[in-house]
């Protein structure tokens, strides 16, 4: 299971059930993201951050990428995403 699933099926209401289960309905897209933050630690990670930034923001829209002192270019792939950078 991905790390993505994983946030998915824990924010479900009720913490428990998985979002394949067939009381559940099918994807994120009908669950409530209400007042969820979605966190992602970053160090070096150039290669992979916007999409797994963007992947997030498919999922919730608030989303914050905590940059521990990249020397790639991890910041510049982040910009024009909406999500908050720390850095």
């Amino acid at each position: 299971m991905s790390i993505m699933s994983t946030l998915a099926s824990k924010a479900v209401e009720g913490g428990e059930r998985s979002l394949e289960t067939p009381e559940t309905p099918a994807g994120p897209a009908q669950m409530s993201w209400e007042g969820v933050w979605i966190a992602i630690p970053a160090y070096d990670e150039a290669r992979t951050i916007r999409k797994l930034t963007l992947d997030a923001l498919a999922l919730c829209p608030r989303v914050v990428v905590v940059n521990d002192a990249s020397r790639d270019e991890t910041m510049a792939e982040l910009q024009g995403l909406p999500a908050v950078v720390l850095w």
